[in-house]
């Protein structure tokens, strides 16, 4: 639970990584970012606006890096990035 901090919704200036999905945040997405004290322990982590969603709705209190699913959204980007690599690879 938190102690206390802030988090907000911005613009991502280089690429990251959920936090929640452990799926990357590609540059000039909107996304989470929370920055405090979370369980007695400093945290300064981001996630998709899906995964924060999907954290508040499964009514977490706390999570594991990585455990959740990928929101639909960006498992379709990886999917098509991975489309356009094997029809590269193919030429």
């Amino acid at each position: 639970m938190s102690d206390f901090g802030e988090g907000k919704e911005i613009v991502v200036r280089k690429e990251g990584r959920c936090e929640y999905c452990w799926a990357r945040i590609p540059k000039g997405e909107l996304y989470y970012r929370y920055k405090g004290i979370w369980s007695g322990d400093w945290q300064n982590w981001a996630m998709h606006l899906e995964c924060v969603a999907d954290f508040h709705a499964q009514d977490h209190d706390e999570f594991c890096p990585g455990e959740a699913p990928m929101p639909p959204r960006i498992a379709a980007l990886y999917e098509l990035v991975a489309h356009q690599l094997q029809e590269k690879s193919n030429v």
